[in-house]
């Protein structure tokens, strides 16, 4: 049994109402209105419409004192336009479960005093910061040194990860972004300092293999050339590509696809695409004549060797190597937004969203602790050398590292690490082909990518711990653990992200969810004008009613009467202005 949604709109508005008379309570207005939200469609107890009935007459009593006010909860003559002020904020979809925060012991050892200290200074949760700098390690890490996770198999995995950070604005946001990603912008600025610092030696060096190559041109084209010429020219012609090869690029941040294609032509380790705001790339990719885009961001998360792109006026491209790391943040109604499209059916289903691995929900902060000390250079500097030091590996100075035709040099497990990945593999294999996860495909294909990313951050774990050893030592098992652990951590945060479909929300509210934010829905419609259109999910008339009560309960929208002119007067839906957060994505 649920409430009538006309009774909801009614206290919902005079709610409102008592919220705006100047003599009301914010503590009493807070009360009352925890107790509406907590009689909610989806929780409705036995003795619900006696509790309904007495929070409306608490509310008339408290609307009485001022005789200024209306009785009826309205805000407005009722020949007004309705004022943003009169609607709720919109409430999440569902509710999501709370996220854990990042225990300290989680942080690998070099990494956790630098992070803690930042947070602690910023007032933000630890993760906000761990997730962009391991993602940064990863992308430094990059595609140089792989892991072969199974004990005889040829299947290998690189540390190129993506992760997102998902809060609301002004929850510094981007300052934990930035700080997070200080260490590979470092590397990125050094490179291009070096790089310029010897720009005129190198330009001197051009201009005298050019002028040794006029010569040895001149030779070829005399009547007994040297039998060394070949190899002469071949020489010269190699010093003055290597002389101008461009500076080496550790990130970007806005990059079209063909212009990450040429960079990665000379980055065959990957790149780290930063961004403050997540929601642009993906969005970037539904662009009309962009909608290849999707396919290749797919591709560059696999880390695809010998990718060739062939264009007519553009010629024939081949990049050694695909691999490109991702990191940003990203609002919660935004984000939600975009969840709604992967597991509606919409073009966000193909497993671009699940790609994002490392995403973490932090629950708001409720207080705030003023920090202001010195930073340790100690510290930062120590996590410096450690970026720079997985920048410089070089596995040709490695020749413990297993070599095959067309793989990386690798590593394997230590015989005891590859035990508990095996038993970690099988046991998560058969949870994903369970019924457990047969209903929540979307949260089933996230799982799905665990195996892999178990390698990747065993192997990151791994190198962190041994970068500066004169041998690289086969993985560990401290490695594998801290990696299952992150595995599960992450898992919580990705059951929020999910919860849309982890909640069990019907079909039906979210595909109507989903056409309100895409902008499908219009204002003032009616529940016949919906389910006339026929969408899935939508195409009876309870159907829609129930998924209209259900968003009218989370704030998105209202039910108002409006006269006909003859008969019956029709319910109309209002759409709640405040509903902006997916104004931007082309759902």
């Amino acid at each position: 049994m649920t409430a009538p949604s006309a009774t909801l709109q009614r206290i919902d508005g005079k709610l409102t109402g008592l919220a705006q008379l100047p003599t009301a309570s914010s503590e009493r207005v807070d009360q009352l209105t925890a107790e509406f939200r907590h009689l909610s469609l989806f929780d409705w107890p036995a003795d619900g419409e006696q509790r309904l009935a007495r929070l409306e007459a608490e509310l008339d009593a408290a609307l009485t004192a001022d005789a200024g006010q209306p009785q009826d909860g309205a805000c407005c003559p009722d020949d007004a336009e309705e004022p943003e002020a009169t609607w709720p904020q919109p409430l999440p979809l569902t509710e999501a479960e709370v996220a854990p925060s990042m225990p300290p012991d989680l942080l690998p050892e070099p990494l956790r005093a630098w992070l803690i200290d930042e947070a602690e200074r910023m007032s933000v949760p630890v993760e906000m910061i761990a997730i962009p700098a391991v993602v940064s390690l990863g992308a430094v890490a990059g595609r140089n040194i792989g892991l072969y996770p199974k004990r005889y198999d040829t299947w290998q995995v690189v540390p190129n990860l993506w992760g997102a950070v998902i809060a609301p604005p002004s929850s510094m946001k981007s300052p934990a972004l930035q700080e997070g990603t200080r260490h590979i912008e470092r590397l990125a600025a050094d490179a291009i300092a070096a790089h310029e610092a010897d720009r005129h030696v190198r330009d001197a060096k051009v201009a005298i293999q050019e002028a040794k190559l006029s010569k040895l041109y001149k030779e070829a084209a005399g009547p007994s050339p040297a039998i060394t010429l070949t190899e002469q020219i071949a020489a010269a012609s190699q010093e003055i590509e290597a002389l101008q090869r461009p500076v080496k690029r550790y990130t970007t941040n806005d990059p079209t696809v063909e212009m990450a294609t040429e960079l990665l032509r000379t980055n065959e380790r990957g790149l780290l695409v930063i961004r403050d705001e997540l929601v642009g790339l993906l969005v970037s990719c539904d662009k009309p004549g962009r909608e290849g885009d999707r396919e290749f961001f797919l591709e560059a998360f696999n880390s695809k060797a010998n990718y060739t792109v062939d264009r007519i006026g553009r010629g024939t491209i081949h990049v050694p190597a695909l691999t490109l790391s991702i990191v940003g943040g990203v609002q919660p109604g935004k984000m939600e937004a975009y969840v709604l499209g992967a597991v509606s059916g919409g073009r966000q289903s193909d497993g671009l969203l699940q790609r994002f691995q490392l995403a973490v929900y932090p629950e708001p902060l409720t207080d705030y602790v003023h920090v202001d000390r010195p930073v340790d250079p100690t510290v930062r500097d120590g996590v410096q050398r450690l970026f720079q030091a997985l920048a410089d590996l070089d596995p040709a100075a490695h020749p413990e590292l297993e070599r095959q035709p067309g793989r990386l040099p690798g590593l394997r497990f230590t015989p005891e690490a590859q035990e508990e990945f095996d038993a970690w593999f099988t046991a998560h294999m058969r949870r994903l082909r369970s019924r457990e996860l047969s209903d929540t495909p979307a949260f089933q294909a996230h799982l799905g990518k665990y195996q892999a990313l178990v390698g990747k951050l065993a192997l990151l774990f791994h190198l962190i711990d041994c970068v500066d050893d004169v041998e690289l030592r086969p993985v560990s098992a401290a490695a594998l653990r801290l990696a299952i652990r992150w595995t599960e951590y992450l898992e919580a945060h990705a059951r929020k992200l999910y919860a849309p479909e982890l909640t069990r929300t019907t079909e039906n509210v979210r595909q109507l969810a989903h056409r309100l934010i895409a902008g499908e829905l219009e204002d003032g419609c009616s529940v016949r004008d919906i389910y006339r259109r026929g969408w899935r999910g939508l195409k009876t008339k309870a159907s829609v009613q129930q998924a209209v009560e259900h968003l009218a309960g989370r704030g998105w929208l209202r039910l108002e009467g409006s006269p006909s002119g003859t008969g019956r007067p029709t319910e109309i839906i209002r759409t709640n202005p405040l509903l902006d957060f997916a104004a931007d994505l082309d759902l």
